[in-house]
């Protein structure tokens, strides 16, 4: 999935950047954990192992710093930023400043 960051949160500011935004309403149930990233994460791993990787992780910053960690050992030979935003619901849903974090 190309432009997924873009398509998720939009992008502002370029013209010729023309990207037809994908939303998706769904609700939430606790224990769900969501993951946007950008291509860079994906051209490295598959949906499987990003998943296997959340299932592991106890908190987003665990998961967000495992994801990285995968990416730097698989895409060595690739020149692409990184992009990662997870969120787990747990009680009362409210998102932390934990899940977040972008590589060069």
């Amino acid at each position: 999935m190309r432009a997924a960051v873009s398509r998720s949160l939009g992008h502002f500011g370029i013209a010729s950047m023309l990207v037809e935004p994908e939303i998706v309403h769904f609700r939430p149930h606790m224990g769900d954990k969501i993951l946007v990233a950008s291509d860079g994460l994906w051209d490295c791993i598959n949906q499987q192992v990003a998943g296997s990787v959340l299932v592991d992780s106890r908190s987003e910053n665990e998961a967000v710093t495992a994801l990285i960690n995968v990416c730097k050992v698989r895409g060595r030979r690739k020149r692409d930023n990184v992009t990662i935003a997870c969120h787990f619901i747990e009680s009362g849903g409210v998102p932390t400043n934990d899940g977040c974090c972008s590589i060069q």
